[in-house]
């Protein structure tokens, strides 16, 4: 399963990543924030930090990150 969690540098959202990222069934996490996010050491590439400065215009490349997205927590 591919999760988006926007807001991603907040208080709640980062406890969501930490609990996505131990959840078995999530195979992705796409964290999208207006700064990027620091992964934590031994993650690989399970999550990924995607920056979007503007939440009212999606540039193309952040589109591309949101692609298959099968759950969001915004």
């Amino acid at each position: 399963m591919k999760l988006v969690i926007g807001g991603s540098t907040g208080f709640v959202a980062t406890e969501l990543i930490r609990q996505a990222l131990e959840h078995p069934a999530i195979t992705s996490i796409v964290a999208l924030g207006r700064r990027e996010i620091l992964s934590p050491p031994g993650i690989g590439a399970k999550l990924r930090s995607v920056v979007c400065d503007n939440f009212e215009s999606y540039p193309e490349d952040v589109k591309k990150e949101l692609e298959n997205v099968d759950a969001c927590i915004w």
